[in-house]
């Protein structure tokens, strides 16, 4: 670097000038590359949740062992005060992390269901006894309406059966559902990944970009789970998202006047009998078995989702792959 430096700078004339040409161009690409690697490292440290700031203190930290937070504001060449704050954001985000990849190796009881009803959660002494049945009775529905997900937030233990009609939570909604029989299951998931919802445009008689390359990605471009079923499952959740969809013949999803038989536009997606998300449907049925999930994600949220649907769930807004 160093040498194409003061070769640009101080030849001149003749050969001079030539070598000189070619040693600016030289270091005009290097500064290129240099760029080009920023951004791929900021994506890649992105990923794992961390910036350039707290990879930079792991690396510190892994280099010469602990030190005090004096010590390390002075190799950092920041405050004592800014110290604290990387090693708090670290924190949050391991336990992000081990979250996500406890829900990735630890596959739980994944149902998509039908959304028959939804009622605001109930503040009851006690829980009605019938939490699922075999066909939607007078009991069950008189359940949907008293049931208290703060005193219970998983009516049915997550040991439901696929076959039976259900009650199920979502305590952070304050909402109980009444779900149908599943239509499908976690085998029928066969890849999640999140992703930029980001696809260039391209001038006329240009090539599309090659597998890999780094494009120039918008500020603000949302973040989206992709989801792709396995050809079964593709057919299963094709008729289910024709079934919600034509509830309400539109993307509305009829909460909270919509009752069974007919139910909602919305699927229900429970993991271990825990309402994890319920979409609408945004199109007549979602056919091929490719799924963008659209929704106002962070990095760290589309990840976490990512995580979940490969061994768990799904939620959010829907619509088909272009």
């Amino acid at each position: 670097m160093k040498r194409l430096h003061n070769d640009a700078g101080t030849r001149v004339g003749g050969r001079g000038a030539a070598s000189a040409e070619l040693a600016r161009r030289a270091m005009d690409q290097l500064f290129e590359v240099a760029v080009v690697l920023g951004e791929a490292m900021a994506r890649g440290l992105g990923a794992h949740g961390l910036t350039t700031a707290r990879a930079e203190l792991i690396w510190r930290l892994h280099e010469a062992g602990p030190m005090t937070q004096r010590q390390l504001s002075q190799v950092l060449q920041c405050t004592p005060r800014n110290v604290t704050g990387l090693v708090d954001a670290l924190e949050a985000t391991t336990k992000d992390l081990a979250q996500a990849q406890s829900i990735a190796t630890d596959p739980g009881n994944l149902r998509l269901r039908h959304v028959l009803a939804l009622h605001p959660s109930a503040s009851a002494t006690a829980n009605p006894a019938v939490n699922r049945a075999v066909s939607v009775t007078p009991a069950l529905m008189t359940s949907l309406a008293h049931w208290d997900c703060q005193t219970n937030p998983n009516p049915t233990g997550g040991t439901d059966s696929a076959k039976n009609y259900m009650l199920a939570c979502n305590v952070k909604r304050s909402r109980v559902y009444l779900l149908a029989p599943a239509s499908l299951d976690g085998g029928d998931v066969q890849a999640a990944s999140a992703g930029l919802d980001y696809q260039p445009t391209l001038p006329e008689g240009s090539e599309a970009p090659t597998p890999g390359e780094v494009l120039d990605v918008p500020n603000g471009t949302p973040w989206v789970v992709n989801l792709k079923f396995t050809r079964s499952g593709a057919a299963r959740w094709l008729a289910l998202t024709e079934k919600t969809y034509e509830v309400s013949n539109g993307p509305a999803s009829g909460y909270p006047d919509c009752v069974p038989p007919k139910g909602c536009n919305a699927v229900g997606i429970t993991l271990d009998g825990i309402v994890e998300s319920d979409p609408a449907t945004e199109v007549d049925g979602i056919p091929g078995g490719l799924t963008v999930i659209s929704g106002n994600f962070s990095q760290a949220e589309a990840d976490r989702l990512a995580a979940v649907l490969r061994g768990g769930s799904l939620p959010v807004p829907l619509h088909v792959v272009g």
